[in-house]
């Protein structure tokens, strides 16, 4: 059983707005695709400006200042040649390194400050093709109470880090 610890309002999964967990080429069964929450606007919302940043103007990763707490410790594998293979390779496991989660725990798969996806890590990291589907361009995966998080780039660089507490609250004042 996952663990969905949440404040934060879900919508059903769309199969239009949501297209890639519904897509063929992704084969995402339903036994997994229940298990993975879209947030409903005000609540993708409310998560950017409470995890990411409360300036309105900041709402997507590449629009984030320089001085912003997202500051990657570790360089990932690229993960564009890895979108056209079957087999699990670097870009899982770095994940699983970075995530030292039960495969359970709770993630947060942030588009933008309006779109967001809660999922336990291990579905995350098993179907990481499927969200970048929908976005591409600085994608934000986010464990809340660890502050770890991955960041995907649209040249297919994957960077990760730890958000402190002290970065964050510096950079929201």
């Amino acid at each position: 059983m996952y663990k969905q610890p949440s404040s934060y309002t879900f919508r059903k999964l769309d199969s239009e707005k949501d297209w890639s967990f519904f897509d063929k080429d992704f084969a995402i069964p339903q036994a997994v695709r229940q298990h993975i929450h879209a947030l409903n606007r005000s609540a993708a919302e409310k998560l950017w400006s409470t995890e990411v940043s409360n300036n309105a103007l900041e709402r997507h990763v590449m629009l984030l200042p320089k001085e912003h707490w997202l500051k990657p410790e570790a360089e990932g594998p690229n993960w564009l040649p890895e979108w056209e293979r079957t087999e699990k390779a670097e870009v899982d496991l770095f994940l699983r390194r970075h995530f030292q989660l039960s495969s359970n725990e709770a993630v947060y798969f942030l588009l933008m400050r309006e779109i967001a996806y809660q999922a336990p890590i291990e579905i995350a990291i098993q179907h990481w093709r499927a969200f970048l589907a929908l976005d591409d361009e600085g994608p934000l995966l986010l464990h809340l109470p660890s502050g770890c998080y991955a960041l995907f780039g649209p040249d297919g660089y994957l960077q990760a880090g730890n958000r402190r507490l002290a970065d964050f609250v510096r950079a929201n004042r």
